[in-house]
């Protein structure tokens, strides 16, 4: 799980500075996306506390995109049809 704390230690140090905020969507993004690789839960509620983290980022496109690929994901898993979207 090592592979999880650079990404998200750059961003919460980012959120931090007030040069270095505007990058940290991107940090949390990349973050979020390595949580994907391993395990789609654990992703779900690494969104979540990163949009709790930073507010704007839960307004993003790189939100709306894990999100719909983390409930497809899950969608495909339990083998059911894409009923939300």
């Amino acid at each position: 799980m090592n592979i999880f704390i650079f990404p998200f230690q750059v961003a919460a140090d980012a959120i931090e500075s007030s040069l270095l905020k505007y990058s940290a969507k991107e940090y949390f993004f990349k973050a979020a996306l390595c949580h994907m690789c391993v395990d789609v839960l654990e992703a779900q509620r690494a969104v979540d506390k990163y949009c709790d983290m930073h507010t704007a980022f839960q307004d993003t496109r790189e939100v709306k995109l894990l999100r719909v690929s983390i409930h497809k994901t899950f969608c495909k898993f339990l083998g059911i049809d894409n009923f939300m979207f």
